[in-house]
């Protein structure tokens, strides 16, 4: 399975009504609202990245009231091995994430999770 992040931003006054037609979307499998620059979060799963592509852009971009949305989508999957020195003695997994320019490292990845 193939999951996806949508972050949405909609015209003020239709985020109640966005939120229950999103909710009736099939794959979309979370929605969440926010404060800040997006209004909702929604979680994606599909079998693959054309299906989520396809769901954005007919059943979720359709929507009336949706001004903008950006998709974060699952890249892969690694194993981290956290020195001992952190006080940690196993081994964790990441899911990296690419998002128009933002590109986490193994670094970065390591540095916010430690």
């Amino acid at each position: 399975m193939t999951v996806g992040f949508v972050l949405i931003k909609v015209e003020p006054g239709h985020e109640f009504w966005i939120y229950r037609k999103l909710t009736d979307v099939t794959s979309v499998k979370e929605v969440y609202p926010l404060f800040g620059e997006y209004d909702f979060i929604v979680k994606i799963v599909a079998e693959n990245f054309e299906i989520i592509g396809n769901i954005l852009s007919n059943k979720i971009r359709t929507i009336s009231g949706v001004k903008d949305t950006e998709t974060l989508a699952e890249m892969n999957t690694f194993n981290v091995w956290i020195k001992p020195s952190y006080g940690l003695h196993k081994t964790f997994s990441f899911n990296s994430f690419y998002s128009m320019g933002i590109n986490y490292t193994l670094k970065h990845l390591i540095w916010l999770y430690c």
